[in-house]
């Protein structure tokens, strides 16, 4: 966290040759400046500058609001230490005790610590208001930008163009490898995993951008990418007669470690289909009679 803060601080104090546009001129800038790889980057210095100033007052608040809980807490215990003061004083005067200055004194003490509890609640509340005031008012400031007004600004210009993509997602036409079987992903060719790679990253690159990027859809788009774009081609082929698909494999002919890895990969990858719900090309995921969540299927009964 020190690492972070001691990094946006940096940013802050680099140079930052946007800093006296105003919102509305910064939210055009890289538009007027011919949307160049330059523009770009001032531009992100610039938004990355704002937010840090404005991430400052916001921590700050969150301080106070920890602060004013700590008080809160003391207090409450102070409420309770009178509490138990005054039962001391009352069974002492109820046993006829003879002499009570002790619970009396001790009396006083707690009552004038939750006086002091609770005039230090009453400020820290002050001070949690006025850091909560300058924080409302920093959204308006030229000097700062919120987390929100950079993913407005992101989203009227890409958020188009995700939902795009989330339709395409749905339509199982975004990426090549959602119309993959098991086969098919082995042999896949290497500009159709790079295709795919180049589009995942660039529609991830979109989620982030539009506040997308825990969503569902993205956290299925990604189990696919781990599971069917990743994989890097020399494991794919590793089952094939010297790496060529074209050449083809006879699983039953593998040595049992490669069989073994193979069986287990198979099992993983139509699992994932299935809990998914994934196009499978060759239907095997989706049949009982070569796969089932859990056991082994006959296919690889024989083999083995």
């Amino acid at each position: 966290m020190q690492l972070i803060s001691e990094t946006m601080s940096n940013w802050a104090a680099a140079k930052r040759p946007l800093a006296n546009l105003t919102k509305p001129q910064l939210f055009k800038y890289t538009a007027a400046a011919g949307d160049t790889p330059e523009a770009h980057w001032d531009f992100s210095k610039e938004l990355i500058a704002r937010n840090a100033a404005y991430l400052g007052e916001e921590a700050k608040v969150r301080k106070a609001e920890l602060e004013f809980q700590g008080q809160q807490r003391r207090a409450h215990q102070a409420t309770l230490n009178v509490m138990h003061a005054e039962e001391l004083l009352r069974d002492a005067i109820a046993a006829s005790k003879p002499d009570t200055s002790t619970e009396t004194a001790y009396l006083e003490r707690v009552k004038a610590a939750l006086k002091t509890a609770e005039m230090d609640v009453d400020l820290s509340s002050k001070l949690l208001e006025a850091k909560r005031a300058k924080l409302k008012d920093a959204q308006s400031q030229d000097s700062t930008m919120s987390p929100d007004e950079i993913l407005g600004h992101y989203r009227s210009i890409y958020l188009s163009e995700w939902n795009l993509a989330v339709q395409k997602w749905g339509q199982l036409d975004l990426f090549n490898a959602q119309r993959y079987g098991w086969n098919a992903f082995l042999s896949a060719a290497k500009d159709t995993v790079l295709a795919d790679l180049k589009e995942y990253k660039r529609v991830e690159g979109l989620a982030v951008l539009v506040g997308h990027e825990k969503g569902l859809t993205m956290q299925a788009m990604r189990s696919l990418y781990h599971v069917r774009i990743m994989p890097s081609l020399s494991d794919r082929r590793m089952f094939f007669n010297d790496g060529d698909p074209e050449r083809g494999s006879n699983v039953a002919s593998l040595k049992p470690e490669q069989k073994s890895r193979y069986w287990s990969w198979w099992r993983d990858y139509n699992t994932m289909t299935v809990r998914f719900k994934w196009e499978d090309d060759s239907g095997a995921a989706y049949d009982e009679r070569q796969f089932r969540i859990g056991q082994a299927a006959p296919a690889e009964e024989v083999n083995d």
